[in-house]
């Protein structure tokens, strides 16, 4: 079902969803682990683990931002490359760290060239979709995510009917719809 709506859109909307795919793994494949890495490994207190994790998410702002302007400056599909390329970077770095300076270095960079990503998709995505077919252009991405397990249960259940604890929908829901039940608009 999403997939045949996918081939609706074109090409270059297809290599944003691949794209905004894997940006979406690296970070679910991390941060849940990030912390165990940290004070198993690294062996640094839960309270500098909580700092380096407070960091991440800071550094987001200035790089979304910075995205947005970059994104105008020198092109989406410039930055997107630029913003994969170096998460992918930063991301190989988390192994080469050694004490809770080095962890919140890394964190910090990654946080910031991975927030680069997000402006510059939506802009590319306002380029390449017609206003009348954007609503249902998130919905179509959020429910491939939800398909092939990127999302966490916890997010994915206001979007997905899954099947049990694991994150494998049975079909995808329109975002409109949960807030249509539960005013009990049904039509």
């Amino acid at each position: 079902m999403v997939f045949e709506t996918l081939r609706a859109y074109p090409r270059a909307f297809k290599v944003l969803v691949a794209s905004a795919l894997i940006e979406n793994m690296a970070f679910g494949l991390i941060i849940p682990f990030l912390t165990i890495y940290m004070t198993a490994d690294i062996r640094i207190s839960d309270a500098a683990a909580g700092v380096v994790l407070i960091g991440y998410a800071l550094s987001g702002i200035p790089g979304a931002i910075f995205g947005g302007m970059l994104a105008d400056k020198i092109g989406r599909r410039t930055v997107l490359l630029i913003s994969l390329g170096l998460m992918s970077i930063t991301i190989l770095m988390y192994f080469f760290a050694f004490d809770f300076v080095s962890l919140l270095v890394i964190a910090l960079a990654d946080s910031f060239v991975a927030s680069l990503y997000m402006p510059a998709a939506s802009a590319m995505i306002a380029d390449v979709i017609p206003p009348e077919k954007r609503p249902g252009v998130q919905h179509s991405e959020d429910c491939m995510e939800c398909r092939l397990g990127i999302r966490p249960r916890g997010w994915c259940g206001d979007r997905c009917q899954c099947l049990d604890q694991r994150t494998v929908p049975i079909r995808c829901r329109d975002p409109r719809s949960r807030l249509r039940d539960e005013l009990h608009l049904h039509t």
